[in-house]
């Protein structure tokens, strides 16, 4: 888990609310796939190249994160929700990394 998550996390919770993080898709100790790993060189080649990073990479990465997270994020919050000492609102704070110079929110 990224510590900022952890740590963002953690002030949500000093201040009352209910959190949880998740490790995207295809990140930290979950399975990797062979799509987002080329696209995720593909944009560290352009970033060290010093040469501009293109929509066919972006999108390459960001969108099956996208198709893959949103359903697990809708999940989590519905988990949550059915907890019985949490209530609504409810609030959501993230976004996609894809690199670690390049940061999409969604």
């Amino acid at each position: 888990m990224y510590p900022r998550l952890a740590a963002r996390a953690r002030r949500c919770a000093a201040e009352g609310f209910a959190a949880a993080t998740i490790e995207l898709p295809g990140s930290g100790d979950r399975p990797r796939w062979a799509a987002a790993e080329q696209a995720r060189a593909d944009l560290r080649r352009a970033l060290e190249a010093g040469k501009p990073v293109s929509d066919e990479i972006i999108d390459a990465l960001v969108l099956p994160l996208v198709d893959r997270a949103v359903p697990e994020w809708r999940a989590a919050l519905d988990a949550l929700l059915s907890l019985p000492e949490t209530g609504g609102p409810v609030g959501y704070s993230g976004g996609v990394i894809c690199a670690d110079a390049v940061t999409t929110r969604i």
